[in-house]
């Protein structure tokens, strides 16, 4: 862990600001590892964890949320994401009655997410039924939307277009290679946040 610390140390001395967490990323010893890092630090960055529902009730999400926050020692979030929308019943799920939506809406009730948004890996047609609900339902805080990017897939570009043509933000983490030995290194490109 002290390694971990002093990552996050050097990181946040060189100006990273955004840090991204998930509450199953080795059963929540990520965040537990980034919450003792940020401590005195917490004021200088950009926080998101994600919440892994996959269709389960909202107040499970709500539940997460508490479990994200103590883990990552904050009394908020900057940014609450649903994590990996994968499967074709998902956007249904999400915007179900009980469902994990309405647990977004209350954590930006109580102040304990700034923003809410989610991530996909998959097909961008998913995207897309998680956009079009949000629509009507936007509220301040609502959208930043973030699919991972896909080799070969020509939506991500397009993606940019959907989101702000709506008025949602959207950031995509992709690795590229750090060094001719093909290692990879994590960067972030945030062209449109809103």
């Amino acid at each position: 862990m002290d390694d971990a610390v002093r990552l996050v140390h050097e990181a946040v001395d060189a100006g990273i600001t955004f840090f991204e967490n998930c509450w199953e990323y080795y059963n929540g010893k990520t965040e537990n590892w980034l919450g003792r890092a940020l401590r005195g630090r917490r004021d200088k960055v950009f926080l998101m964890t994600k919440v892994c529902t996959h269709g389960r009730s909202g107040q499970l999400a709500l539940q997460m949320l508490e479990e994200s926050l103590r883990r990552l020692q904050t009394d908020h979030l900057d940014l609450w994401q649903i994590h990996a929308i994968v499967y074709d019943n998902d956007p249904e799920l999400a915007y179900a009655a009980g469902g994990v939506l309405e647990a977004f809406d209350q954590a930006k009730k109580q102040g304990k997410a700034r923003f809410v948004g989610f991530t996909s890996h998959k097909d961008p047609a998913f995207h897309l039924k998680m956009l079009g609900p949000a629509r009507q339902r936007r509220s301040p805080g609502a959208g930043a939307a973030s699919p991972s990017p896909s080799k070969g897939r020509s939506h991500d570009q397009s993606w940019f277009l959907i989101t702000t043509g709506v008025g949602l933000g959207s950031a995509v983490t992709e690795c590229v290679p750090a060094d001719p030995s093909g290692a990879r290194t994590p960067t972030v490109s945030s062209p449109s946040v809103k």
